[in-house]
């Protein structure tokens, strides 16, 4: 019973327009602003409680399913505002996916294979909403000197749901299809090309360069 109702109050985040005026919990005359809606929501979810009274698969249900209602909303959050690699409040960076996925693998390290093989279709779907999100990130964000070490840190992360993908649907799996297809047509690198990746995007690589060009 405690899980389903930690699951119950996951979906109420999913509840009504999020655009609509929403009374805010301090005043309710005062309506909060579509912008701040969404903000208050991403928040809310971070900080919601597992409780004690979980057991290790019934928080791994609940992590995955915060997680993917946060990309849910993350997903609705760049179609209807502006977003920004270095904004202020979390829930409208353009990195959040990142931030995101972290957490996710975070949970999975510490939890044995039982805790999330029980999960089936529902994890792979929403493990891939992650993954999906994290490419869109990888492919759209600036690779800037504040970004690259985050990025690249993400590619290890997407091969990392990768391969959650393959633990849970096996490798006929329709999201792994799905994925990796993505990320063909994208030329992400391979998992074993990501340390040559780095290098290669260095700033010392890049004085390198520079000085090759003048002297040329």
């Amino acid at each position: 019973m405690p899980a389903f109702i930690a699951l119950t109050r996951l979906f109420t985040f999913l509840d009504g327009d999020l655009l609509e005026s929403t009374p805010s919990p301090n005043d309710a005359f005062m309506p909060l602003r579509p912008r701040d809606r969404v903000s208050t929501l991403q928040h809310d979810l971070v900080r919601q409680d597992l409780g004690e009274e979980l057991d290790e698969s019934q928080k791994v249900d609940i992590v995955t399913t915060r997680n993917w209602i946060r990309i849910l909303l993350w997903q609705y959050t760049i179609a209807h505002f502006s977003v920004f690699c270095r904004a202020q409040d979390q829930a409208f960076s353009a990195l959040l996916p990142a931030s995101i996925a972290h957490d996710m693998l975070s949970t999975l390290e510490k939890v044995s294979w039982k805790s999330v093989q029980p999960h089936g279709y529902g994890m792979e779907l929403k493990i891939f909403r992650m993954a999906d999100s994290l490419l869109d990130v990888l492919l759209c964000a600036p690779a800037s000197a504040g970004t690259k070490g985050l990025l690249i840190d993400s590619r290890t992360s997407l091969h990392s749901l990768e391969k959650v993908l393959i633990d849970v649907g096996g490798p006929d799996s329709h999201f792994l299809a799905v994925l990796r297809k993505r990320m063909v047509d994208s030329q992400l690198p391979a998992p074993q090309t990501l340390w040559n990746d780095l290098q290669i995007t260095s700033p010392r690589t890049q004085e390198l360069e520079s000085e090759a060009k003048t002297v040329g």
